[in-house]
Order: structure tokens, then C-alpha cells, then sequence
């Protein structure tokens, strides 16, 4: 970030400097810090409140580092300072709504289009694919791991260059009224919803509720702006027909007839074909229902078939930013897997599925899908832990997944979690007796008997909810297999 006058912050605050103002247009600051260890000389210094941190408290080491001013909710930490240390400062009811303004602002300076993405499963893929897909024609930016709540994305977009011509943030939420917050703060020029599942539903409540608070992504967005949508998903074609009056609507397609409604503008994947080195496929563009080839032979280096639809965002954001499709699909080929999301991981003749990050109906259905594609003749063996915030209908879906894994030919299924139960009656509904299944109380008690009963040309998948860090089960099987 290139120096700005410190007034330009009062103005985006609506807040009057504290201390010395008579030279405050004269002053600048360079860069935002809530952090007074990795805090830069010229920082603007912003006192963050959690459960187990105040940046009140570390005001003194933020001025000795060099802050250009503070921005504070607290004011009897400022004045406690030595009067050497009293750096200008901005008295406010609250600093992370006062972050948000801040990158609100900067968000204005920036002459990059900001892509949003939502969806209650696929977010991160789709994201790091358009990463990628732009990267290699204009120089791009986007969120970092999984900071996709209100206070990631406003660093995501300060941590921007004036020169980035491409900013992709990731929009994450977890209860009604969340979006609106971050629409107005990244105000997208291109905003993208992967889909409507079950994540968060216990908040939620239905899955319509979902659907509405996802399309608040366009709450801040201007008239005529695009918004790519999932032809795929009924909600979001229900959803289509409320924004299309307001916004250019358009959509991605996996299906061999995509809805007819959406064919005025879609980009659809044809002739896929996949192994385990990665998917390949035909990405035809629709436009007034007349299909034509937009890129041949699209390359993803990544196998599961469930990446087709995050790649085909990737192609149509290209597409709608007139980018050159050769381009944009060898830009694919830079795509990475974000954390233990669907990393396939060999050890010795094992072979490790790690999709431990998180699980949702969404999440683990493209997890089975994915077993079955590269599993083979190995026997497969499934580890996983339950899916939380699924209200009333955690029971239901439990059993569901369960006759799902069942469907996809599981040899062993190894569970714990409180809905362990249910995975297990969804699973013997199916095929009675036809698989192992295995209830433990707790994770640690799942993997002692995993590490007994895995033979070295198993498939292993590991997937559940985050709070049981299933992770554990990956870093036991490849500890024991790597000292053995």
C-alpha cells in the first residue's frame, strides 16, 4: 500500500482524530496492522478485541514500532501512554466494524475487479481455480487458506497492491444478516454461488433460508453487474429469476442437457473424461441457446469429477473479463489443493484420501464419488467422523451418507461422532451385512483400531466435521506406515 494522509481515515470512519491534529493531512500512513509483532514502521495500528487478545493492551509496542496512529474503541489505553508514545488516534464504538470501513475505502482506491465467491460447499476450490485461471493474463490476488469471515476479507483486500488487476475473496457465513456486511465491503464486480446445500443449516433453519442469505452476496454490488450462478442447482435457478431484472446472470453446467432457461448464457463441460493424474474436458460456451467450443481439451490437474464445476467458474469469470481461453485453461494448470481437501496421498501400497478439513452431505457425497473413481479393485475403507450444525436434520442425513457409502461399495467404515449411529442404520438399510462397520466413543479410539485393520492395498478416505480434527487419523496412518 503506497502512503495515504492520515485524514483520509477520519473520513472513513466518521471519527475525529485524538492528540496532536493540527498536522494530520500532513501525515500519512502506509499499511494496516492489528498485529504489533509483525507491525510495520508507517502501520496504521488497529486494537482488535477477541476471547483472548486486546490490541489495547500492546498500544506502547505498536508506537515503539513505529505506528503512523492508532484505531481504538478504548480510550483510557491511549491516554495511560507516555506522551511520546500518544500517536494520533481514532476513538470508535467498535475496531473490527471500524477494519471493515477501512477496507471499504481502500477497496475504492483499488482499480482491480473483485470477484466474490460463495456456496455452502466448493468455495475454496473454486476460488484457488480462478486464481489460477487469471493468473497467468493479469496479476491476481485472493484470500489466503480459509479467511472468508468478515475479518479475513478485509485484510484479503489491504494486503492488495494498487496494481492488482484481479482481487478474488472468498465470502463465508455462518448465520443470517452476515453477508450483507461483506457484500458492502468487497462490493464484487463478478460475484459467483457454487451451490445450496445443509452447511450451517442448525442457523439457517431451511435450505431456502440458505439460498437467500448466499444471494445477499449481490447486496453490494452495482446494477448490471455479472453473477454466476450453478445451472445445476434448483435453488439457484429460483434464485436466478429474482436477480436476472437487477444483474447479467449466467451459468456453468456438468449436465449433458443443461436447463434451457439458462442457456442464454452458460458454460457447459463436455466429453469428461478422468483418472487419477486429473480431469479433462470440453468447456462449449452458450450464448442465446447456440453452443460453441470455447477451449478443447481443458486440463485439470487434479482428480475428482466434482472439480469440473469449479473449473468451469473459473473458465466463465475468464470469460465474462474477456480473457483469452487458451490462457485461462493452461492457467488450470497451476492450481494447488488448499489443506486437506480431497489430497490424495501415497504410502507405500496404501493410498490416502485426505479430506479431513471439513464435511458437509455436499462435501462427503463428492468424497464417496471420488473413492469410487480411483479406488479400483482396492478395498475400500472409509474413517469418518459426523457433520455438525445440521439442526433438526442431522439424524436424517446421517443416515443418508450412510446408505450413500453403502451405494459406493465400502468394504470397512470406521465412525465416531454422536451420529455414528446413524451412518451405520443408513449403510445396513442398504446392504445388510455386506460391510465392516466399526462405532468408537472417540476419534483417538477409531484409529487405534484403523491402524489394526488397514492392509497395504487399501484405500483409505478420512473425512469429518472440523471440530474433530480427523486430520489425527492422516498423520497416525502415514506415522505407522512410514515407521513400520
Amino acid at each position: 500500500m503506497k502512503p495515504y494522509p492520515l485524514d483520509i481515515i477520519a473520513q472513513a470512519l466518521g471519527s475525529p482524530c485524538q492528540g496532536e491534529t493540527q498536522t494530520l493531512a500532513a501525515e500519512t500512513f502506509c499499511g494496516v496492522s492489528s498485529d504489533s509483532r509483525s507491525l510495520k514502521a508507517g502501520n496504521l495500528f488497529v486494537a482488535l478485541k477477541g476471547d483472548r487478545y486486546d490490541g489495547h493492551h500492546y498500544l506502547a509496542q505498536a508506537s515503539q514500532q513505529g505506528a503512523a496512529a492508532f484505531v481504538i474503541s478504548e480510550l483510557p489505553a491511549w491516554e495511560q501512554l507516555p506522551p511520546g508514545q500518544r500517536r494520533p488516534c481514532f476513538l470508535v464504538p467498535d475496531t473490527e466494524v471500524a477494519l471493515d470501513q477501512i477496507a471499504a475505502w481502500y477497496r475504492g482506491q483499488l482499480a482491480a475487479k473483485v470477484i466474490g465467491i460463495t456456496g455452502s460447499v466448493g468455495k475454496t476450490s473454486t476460488r484457488d481455480m480462478v486464481i489460477a485461471a487469471l493468473g497467468r493474463q493479469m496479476k491476481t490476488c485472493g484470500t489466503k487458506a480459509n479467511l472468508n469471515n468478515h475479518i479475513g476479507l478485509a485484510w484479503t483486500i489491504l494486503s492488495a497492491d494498487e496494481d492488482t488487476r484481479a482481487l478474488v475473496v472468498e465470502m463465508g457465513i455462518d448465520a443470517p444478516g452476515t453477508m450483507e456486511r461483506l457484500s458492502d465491503t468487497a462490493r464484487p464486480d463478478i460475484a459467483l454461488i457454487t451451490g445450496i446445500g445443509f452447511s450451517h443449516l442448525s442457523q439457517f433453519e431451511t435450505r431456502d433460508n440458505i439460498m437467500l442469505a448466499k444471494g445477499q452476496i449481490t447486496h453490494g454490488m452495482e446494477a448490471g453487474r455479472d453473477l454466476l450462478l450453478n445451472a445445476d442447482d434448483r435453488y439457484l435457478r429460483r434464485l436466478a429469476l429474482q436477480k436476472q431484472d437487477r444483474f447479467c446472470v449466467s451459468f456453468v453446467s456438468t449436465a449433458a442437457q443443461p436447463p434451457q432457461e439458462c442457456c442464454q448464457r452458460l458454460m457447459q463441460a463436455q466429453n469428461i473424461r478422468a483418472d487419477l493424474s486429473g480431469v479433462t474436458f470440453d468447456a462449449v460456451y452458450w450464448q442465446a441457446s447456440q453452443a460453441q467450443l470455447w477451449q478443447k481439451d481443458v486440463t485439470l490437474p487434479v482428480a475428482g469429477l466434482h472439480h469440473v464445476q469449479n473449473a468451469l467458474f473459473a473458465l466463465l469469470t475468464a470469460q465474462r473479463l474477456g480473457l483469452d481461453p487458451q490462457l485461462s485453461a493452461q492457467g488450470l494448470m497451476d492450481f494447488q489443493v488448499t489443506g486437506d481437501r480431497q489430497r490424495l496421498i501415497r504410502v507405500g501400497g496404501l493410498m490416502i484420501i485426505n479430506d479431513s478439513y471439513n464435511a458437509s452431505p455436499e462435501s462427503v457425497q463428492a468424497a464417496i464419488n471420488l473413492l469410487s473413481e480411483v479406488g479400483g479393485s482396492r478395498r475400500r475403507v472409509v474413517a469418518m467422523a459426523s457433520m455438525n450444525e445440521l439442526g433438526e436434520y442431522a439424524r436424517a442425513l446421517h443416515r443418508e451418507i450412510g446408505e450413500r457409502l453403502a451405494l459406493g461399495d465400502v468394504d470397512d467404515l470406521y465412525l465416531c461422532g454422536p451420529f455414528a449411529e446413524a451412518v451405520e442404520q443408513g449403510a445396513r438399510q442398504v446392504k445388510p451385512g455386506a460391510m465392516h462397520i466399526h462405532r468408537f466413543p472417540d476419534r483417538d479410539s477409531l484409529i487405534i483400531a484403523l491402524l489394526a485393520g488397514l492392509n497395504e492395498q487399501d484405500i483409505l478416505l478420512v473425512k469429518g466435521s472440523r471440530s474433530y480434527q480427523m486430520e489425527k487419523v492422516v498423520e497416525a496412518v502415514v506415522s505407522d506406515r512410514t515407521e513400520g
